[in-house]
């Protein structure tokens, strides 16, 4: 995975990505049916050759790491 440039000779490498969800139906609306019944936040953790071919946005990193929008 590329490292995401915070500045000039700051970059952030990816470790590990934590994804919160629900299971949705086409509304959008969380499903819960019988005998399923989904927590509040499903999680999925994504580490390594998981990440390869995702791409996160410079300024979500740098929202996290500088609390701006710059």
């Amino acid at each position: 995975m590329e490292n995401i440039k915070l500045k000039d000779g700051v970059f952030a490498e990816i470790k590990k990505v934590k994804i919160i969800f629900d299971i949705v139906d086409e509304n959008g609306e969380a499903i819960s049916a019988e005998s399923f019944v989904q927590s509040a936040n499903s999680l999925a953790e994504a580490s390594g050759e998981d990440l390869d071919k995702i791409e996160i946005a410079p300024a979500l990193i740098k929202k996290s790491v500088y609390g701006s929008e710059e």
